[in-house]
């Protein structure tokens, strides 16, 4: 298994920052703690991908397994640009401006390809997080059936999407693992993967959705990035011990 890490965004969100350089209260930085998520999760390496300006600067800060310099138009064509680097291999995809307090993810998505109650072989296992409905506009959104097999993805619906008799909706994806074959789904003129979910979709592939408790936050927003520092704070303070 290996891990890739689309990094190769301009921060027109944040002004020109590099999101991946963002400080959590656990005290890493984004980019930091999503390496940590991967190897976790067990793969045997990591890549980068980034634009050529920030190369310098991910060489100064993080010992990166692999790190590739890249100029492209979208996360998926930067993420089509890890392909020739992955072989036959699953592979597990974290994005550096994001943030999630669960532990294990991608130990959970690469446990197994296939569906229990189902017996459905998975094409790719999608970590799922409940998304507040003031963000659901901005998220690539799910709607799931009752095993949580992924039905649709919504990307950055207008209005939030309400559940209906069978299926849930209300879960954003966040983090995916997926086996060699889904590459043939990626488009480098899609925004983001979540484009290739769909068209997997459509083409009768399964993909299984995994639930996740905790919380789930997109960094590449100011609004959004200091939701995450207060409330990463309040949970840290409130589960510290009280000395006597």
């Amino acid at each position: 298994m290996i891990g890739i890490i689309p990094a190769a965004g301009n921060g027109v969100r944040l002004h020109g920052l590099p999101k991946f350089m963002l400080p959590v209260p656990t005290g890493e930085l984004l980019l930091g703690r999503m390496m940590s998520q991967i190897m976790a999760g067990g793969a045997r390496n990591y890549m980068v991908l980034t634009r050529p300006e920030n190369k310098g600067l991910i060489d100064r800060f993080f010992n990166v397994g692999l790190l590739l310099s890249v100029v492209t138009d979208t996360m998926s064509e930067t993420v089509l640009q890890a392909q020739q680097h992955c072989r036959d291999e699953t592979c597990l995809l974290g994005m550096p401006d994001t943030y999630w307090t669960d532990d294990k993810v991608f130990e959970v998505l690469t446990r197994q390809f296939f569906d229990i109650a189902t017996g459905l072989k998975c094409i790719a296992n999608v970590g799922l997080w409940r998304v507040p409905e003031k963000y659901q506009v901005k998220r690539g959104m799910c709607v799931i059936d009752v095993y949580a097999g992924i039905y649709e993805v919504i990307d950055k619906p207008e209005t939030p999407i309400r559940s209906t008799f069978g299926y849930r909706t209300g879960w954003g994806w966040g983090a995916i693992a997926w086996r060699p074959e889904f590459w043939q789904y990626i488009q480098a003129s899609d925004p983001h993967v979540g484009y290739a979910l769909q068209r997997a979709i459509d083409n009768k592939e399964y993909i299984q959705g995994y639930k996740f408790d905790g919380q789930y936050f997109d960094c590449g927003t100011p609004d959004e990035y200091f939701d995450c520092i207060r409330s990463v704070t309040s949970e840290r303070q409130e589960s510290a011990p009280v000395s006597d």
